[in-house]
Protein backbone atom coordinates (compact mmCIF):
# COMPACT_ATOMS: atom_id res chain seq x y z
CA UNK A 1 0.00 0.00 0.00
CA UNK A 2 1.59 3.77 -0.52
CA UNK A 3 1.35 6.73 0.78
CA UNK A 4 0.70 8.91 -1.69
CA UNK A 5 -1.93 12.02 -1.26
CA UNK A 6 -2.81 14.31 -4.00
CA UNK A 7 -1.95 18.37 -3.52
CA UNK A 8 -3.61 20.62 -6.45
CA UNK A 9 -0.02 21.90 -8.45
CA UNK A 10 -0.94 25.52 -7.54
CA UNK A 11 -0.57 24.52 -3.59
CA UNK A 12 2.60 23.01 -4.55
CA UNK A 13 3.65 25.95 -6.95
CA UNK A 14 3.18 28.23 -3.95
CA UNK A 15 4.37 25.81 -1.41
CA UNK A 16 1.22 25.45 0.61
CA UNK A 17 1.59 22.59 2.91
CA UNK A 18 -1.70 20.01 2.90
CA UNK A 19 -1.95 21.71 6.94
CA UNK A 20 -2.17 25.24 5.75
CA UNK A 21 -5.81 26.92 5.88
CA UNK A 22 -4.87 29.43 2.96
CA UNK A 23 -5.58 29.23 -0.26
CA UNK A 24 -4.08 30.22 -3.30
CA UNK A 25 -6.34 32.75 -5.98
CA UNK A 26 -5.97 32.33 -9.57
CA UNK A 27 -5.67 36.17 -10.38
CA UNK A 28 -7.07 35.59 -14.05
CA UNK A 29 -9.40 33.50 -12.37
CA UNK A 30 -8.58 30.42 -14.77
CA UNK A 31 -7.75 27.39 -12.58
CA UNK A 32 -5.66 26.00 -15.69
CA UNK A 33 -3.19 28.76 -16.01
CA UNK A 34 -0.64 27.91 -13.11
CA UNK A 35 2.47 30.38 -14.21
CA UNK A 36 3.73 31.78 -11.16
CA UNK A 37 2.96 35.36 -11.80
CA UNK A 38 -0.89 34.36 -12.08
CA UNK A 39 -1.49 33.35 -8.66
CA UNK A 40 -1.27 34.21 -4.61
CA UNK A 41 -1.73 33.36 -1.90
CA UNK A 42 -4.91 34.10 0.17
CA UNK A 43 -7.36 34.19 2.95
CA UNK A 44 -10.66 32.43 2.25
CA UNK A 45 -12.56 35.86 2.02
CA UNK A 46 -9.56 37.29 -0.15
CA UNK A 47 -10.29 34.25 -2.88
CA UNK A 48 -14.40 35.21 -2.75
CA UNK A 49 -13.56 38.79 -2.76
CA UNK A 50 -11.96 37.80 -6.35
CA UNK A 51 -15.04 36.05 -7.57
CA UNK A 52 -17.09 37.17 -10.08
CA UNK A 53 -20.80 37.36 -10.54
CA UNK A 54 -22.92 34.97 -9.52
CA UNK A 55 -24.75 32.78 -12.05
CA UNK A 56 -28.04 33.60 -10.98
CA UNK A 57 -27.38 37.49 -11.15
CA UNK A 58 -29.98 39.51 -13.12
CA UNK A 59 -28.50 42.83 -13.20
CA UNK A 60 -25.34 41.84 -14.49
CA UNK A 61 -23.07 43.86 -12.38
CA UNK A 62 -21.15 42.45 -9.19
CA UNK A 63 -23.17 43.60 -5.77
CA UNK A 64 -26.03 45.26 -7.83
CA UNK A 65 -29.52 44.09 -7.34
CA UNK A 66 -33.30 45.64 -8.29
CA UNK A 67 -35.24 46.65 -5.39
CA UNK A 68 -39.14 46.17 -6.75
CA UNK A 69 -40.87 47.95 -3.50
CA UNK A 70 -38.81 51.19 -4.20
CA UNK A 71 -38.01 51.01 -7.93
CA UNK A 72 -34.52 51.19 -7.41
CA UNK A 73 -31.33 49.21 -8.00
CA UNK A 74 -29.25 48.53 -4.70
CA UNK A 75 -25.41 48.20 -4.28
CA UNK A 76 -24.09 45.98 -1.56
CA UNK A 77 -20.87 44.78 -0.58
CA UNK A 78 -18.76 42.23 2.28
CA UNK A 79 -15.64 42.23 3.66
CA UNK A 80 -14.48 41.46 6.88
CA UNK A 81 -17.68 39.52 8.32
CA UNK A 82 -19.79 43.10 7.57
CA UNK A 83 -22.01 43.36 4.62
CA UNK A 84 -22.44 46.95 3.66
CA UNK A 85 -25.36 48.95 1.98
CA UNK A 86 -24.17 51.08 -0.23
CA UNK A 87 -27.36 52.90 -1.21
CA UNK A 88 -30.33 52.75 -4.09
CA UNK A 89 -29.58 54.18 -7.46
CA UNK A 90 -31.60 55.08 -10.56
CA UNK A 91 -29.41 53.09 -12.87
CA UNK A 92 -27.82 49.93 -12.46
CA UNK A 93 -24.86 51.72 -13.96
CA UNK A 94 -24.38 54.29 -10.93
CA UNK A 95 -24.85 51.29 -8.67
CA UNK A 96 -21.74 49.46 -9.94
CA UNK A 97 -19.88 52.50 -10.10
CA UNK A 98 -20.79 52.70 -5.94
CA UNK A 99 -19.87 49.13 -5.63
CA UNK A 100 -16.36 49.33 -8.04
CA UNK A 101 -15.18 52.43 -5.54
CA UNK A 102 -16.22 49.73 -2.08
CA UNK A 103 -14.71 47.19 -3.44
CA UNK A 104 -11.66 49.22 -4.43
CA UNK A 105 -11.59 50.57 -0.85
CA UNK A 106 -12.37 47.33 1.11
CA UNK A 107 -10.72 44.28 -1.00
CA UNK A 108 -7.18 45.76 -2.35
CA UNK A 109 -5.53 43.98 -5.00
CA UNK A 110 -8.32 41.26 -4.49
CA UNK A 111 -11.31 43.75 -5.32
CA UNK A 112 -13.15 42.34 -8.40
CA UNK A 113 -15.78 43.86 -10.52
CA UNK A 114 -17.41 40.92 -12.43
Amino acid sequence: MNNWTRTPIHREIMGLARCDRRTVDHIDKNPLNNARSNLRVATYAENMWNRGKQSNNTSGYKGVLWIERIKRWSARISANGKRYYLGHYKTAEEAHEAYKAAAERLHGEFANFG
